[in-house]
Protein backbone atom coordinates (compact mmCIF):
# COMPACT_ATOMS: atom_id res chain seq x y z
CA UNK A 1 0.00 0.00 0.00
CA UNK A 2 2.77 2.04 0.46
CA UNK A 3 3.74 2.63 -3.20
CA UNK A 4 -0.07 3.91 -3.96
CA UNK A 5 -0.26 7.60 -3.99
CA UNK A 6 -3.87 8.72 -5.11
CA UNK A 7 -6.42 8.52 -2.83
CA UNK A 8 -9.18 7.07 -5.10
CA UNK A 9 -6.35 3.98 -5.94
CA UNK A 10 -5.74 3.24 -2.77
CA UNK A 11 -9.77 2.79 -1.55
CA UNK A 12 -9.37 0.47 -4.19
CA UNK A 13 -6.47 -1.39 -4.22
CA UNK A 14 -7.53 -3.67 -0.90
CA UNK A 15 -10.91 -4.65 -3.48
CA UNK A 16 -9.35 -5.86 -6.39
CA UNK A 17 -6.87 -7.55 -5.09
CA UNK A 18 -9.39 -9.53 -2.76
CA UNK A 19 -11.25 -10.70 -6.45
CA UNK A 20 -7.99 -11.38 -7.68
CA UNK A 21 -7.51 -13.80 -4.67
CA UNK A 22 -10.81 -15.06 -4.46
CA UNK A 23 -10.71 -16.53 -8.02
CA UNK A 24 -8.05 -19.19 -6.77
CA UNK A 25 -7.85 -18.77 -3.09
CA UNK A 26 -10.69 -19.86 -0.38
CA UNK A 27 -12.75 -16.73 -0.45
CA UNK A 28 -13.80 -17.27 3.69
CA UNK A 29 -10.08 -15.81 4.26
CA UNK A 30 -9.45 -12.29 4.96
CA UNK A 31 -7.30 -10.42 2.63
CA UNK A 32 -3.92 -10.62 4.89
CA UNK A 33 -4.74 -14.86 5.22
CA UNK A 34 -5.00 -14.85 0.85
CA UNK A 35 -1.84 -12.55 0.49
CA UNK A 36 0.52 -14.57 2.56
CA UNK A 37 -0.76 -17.83 1.30
CA UNK A 38 -0.79 -16.44 -2.46
CA UNK A 39 3.34 -15.15 -1.63
CA UNK A 40 4.40 -18.78 -0.02
CA UNK A 41 2.65 -20.52 -2.46
CA UNK A 42 4.74 -18.34 -5.15
CA UNK A 43 7.95 -18.64 -3.33
CA UNK A 44 7.91 -22.21 -3.37
CA UNK A 45 6.94 -22.64 -6.89
CA UNK A 46 7.21 -19.93 -9.61
CA UNK A 47 5.27 -22.29 -11.96
CA UNK A 48 2.01 -22.23 -9.64
CA UNK A 49 2.24 -18.41 -9.81
CA UNK A 50 1.90 -18.54 -13.93
CA UNK A 51 -0.64 -20.90 -13.69
CA UNK A 52 -2.47 -18.98 -11.19
CA UNK A 53 -2.57 -15.89 -13.06
CA UNK A 54 -3.79 -17.18 -16.55
CA UNK A 55 -6.31 -18.95 -14.78
CA UNK A 56 -7.43 -16.05 -13.58
CA UNK A 57 -6.87 -14.28 -16.96
CA UNK A 58 -9.07 -16.96 -18.41
CA UNK A 59 -11.51 -16.38 -16.09
CA UNK A 60 -12.26 -12.59 -16.83
CA UNK A 61 -11.89 -13.24 -20.57
CA UNK A 62 -14.91 -15.12 -20.05
CA UNK A 63 -16.69 -12.53 -18.09
CA UNK A 64 -15.64 -10.06 -20.82
CA UNK A 65 -17.46 -12.46 -23.16
CA UNK A 66 -20.07 -12.58 -21.52
CA UNK A 67 -20.28 -9.09 -21.33
CA UNK A 68 -20.07 -8.95 -17.21
CA UNK A 69 -17.30 -6.59 -17.41
CA UNK A 70 -14.95 -4.80 -20.03
CA UNK A 71 -11.80 -5.30 -20.72
CA UNK A 72 -10.96 -1.89 -19.25
CA UNK A 73 -11.88 -3.58 -15.93
CA UNK A 74 -9.73 -6.85 -16.31
CA UNK A 75 -6.65 -4.98 -16.52
CA UNK A 76 -7.25 -3.15 -14.05
CA UNK A 77 -7.48 -6.43 -11.66
CA UNK A 78 -4.22 -7.16 -13.43
CA UNK A 79 -2.52 -3.71 -12.67
CA UNK A 80 -3.48 -4.72 -9.00
CA UNK A 81 -2.20 -8.28 -8.87
CA UNK A 82 1.23 -7.63 -10.98
CA UNK A 83 2.03 -4.29 -8.36
CA UNK A 84 1.55 -7.14 -5.42
CA UNK A 85 4.02 -9.11 -6.88
CA UNK A 86 6.05 -7.14 -7.88
CA UNK A 87 6.37 -5.36 -4.67
CA UNK A 88 7.13 -8.93 -3.05
CA UNK A 89 9.96 -10.32 -5.26
CA UNK A 90 7.79 -12.60 -7.31
CA UNK A 91 9.05 -13.09 -10.57
CA UNK A 92 6.49 -13.76 -13.46
CA UNK A 93 7.02 -13.21 -17.14
CA UNK A 94 5.05 -10.24 -17.21
CA UNK A 95 5.22 -9.69 -21.58
CA UNK A 96 3.99 -13.70 -21.62
CA UNK A 97 0.78 -12.90 -19.58
CA UNK A 98 0.20 -9.51 -20.48
CA UNK A 99 -0.49 -11.02 -23.75
CA UNK A 100 -3.03 -13.05 -23.28
CA UNK A 101 -5.37 -10.05 -21.37
CA UNK A 102 -8.25 -8.65 -23.49
CA UNK A 103 -8.14 -5.88 -25.98
CA UNK A 104 -9.21 -2.49 -23.80
CA UNK A 105 -10.40 0.07 -24.86
CA UNK A 106 -8.78 4.01 -25.15
CA UNK A 107 -11.49 6.37 -24.84
CA UNK A 108 -10.59 10.31 -24.23
CA UNK A 109 -11.11 12.31 -21.53
CA UNK A 110 -13.13 15.05 -23.10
Amino acid sequence: MFTLRVKETIRQYPKRLKIFFDSGLDSTLSLKEQSLLFYNKSKENSNWTYIYFKKFIELQKNRVANREIIGTTNHNYYKVAKLFCKMNDIVINWDRLSKALPPQKHHPDD
